[in-house]
């Protein structure tokens, strides 16, 4: 971010993502979930990230996106985790967070 870049976002694993940017640096938690393979997750992050400003969506609620999206896939096997926005809204609706000490 001190290199120009207008915002910059971590992935954390288990513990979500770390957001700066001109607000400052904070922390999008991570959504509850039963890991069985973390193949494709920072792909989903990638992803829900790009979905979330695609859709006008504030960059915090764009990571959330990302969230919900790597918690998904790495419920499955080989990322095969069938993402689809309606999805992603339900994890978002119906998950609890969860903090990890980093």
């Amino acid at each position: 971010h001190d290199d120009g870049a207008a915002v910059v976002v971590v992935s954390t694993g288990p513990a979500g993502a770390i957001v700066v940017d001109g607000h400052g640096t904070r922390a999008i938690p991570a959504f509850q979930t039963e890991v069985v393979d973390t193949t494709g997750c920072g792909d989903a992050v990638s992803a829900g990230i790009i979905d979330g400003v695609r859709r006008g969506l504030a960059i915090d609620d764009a990571v959330q996106r990302a969230m919900a999206a790597a918690a998904l896939v790495c419920e499955r096997l080989g990322s095969d985790a069938g993402l689809t926005p309606a999805r992603v809204d339900e994890v978002i609706a119906t998950r609890s967070t969860v903090y990890v000490a980093s």
